[in-house]
């Protein structure tokens, strides 16, 4: 592997852990608003103990939670173990390179 595309590589998952934060951010911003739609749902639209719409925001709000939860605990790490490797194989295929020239001068 080049140096180049290594660091094209490390760019690419940089800019993926980005997007992936910004989806984060924006799940985040949606779920307040449908956490606040459940409980004023739960709290004025039953009818013999049932909420009007059977559950379905609850059920919309927790899949949503869920996704997040995965996206923060699963792929965030995963990403950041890949930007690690690269990063680790970017400085060992400088070490190599400097070793390589250090011995061409001796």
């Amino acid at each position: 592997m080049s140096l180049t595309y290594l660091y094209r590589k490390l760019s690419e998952f940089q800019s993926f852990r980005s997007e992936v934060e910004g989806l984060i951010a924006s799940l985040k911003n949606a779920v307040d608003p449908l956490s606040l739609a459940c409980s004023s749902l739960n709290n004025t639209y039953l009818y013999d103990d049932v909420v009007a719409d059977n559950g379905r925001l609850k059920n919309i709000n927790k899949r949503l939670d869920n996704v997040i939860s995965s996206l923060e605990n699963n792929i965030i790490p995963a990403i950041d173990r890949k930007i690690s490797r690269i990063e680790s194989s970017i400085d060992d295929l400088i070490a190599e390179m400097e070793a390589a020239a250090a011995e061409e001068e001796s």
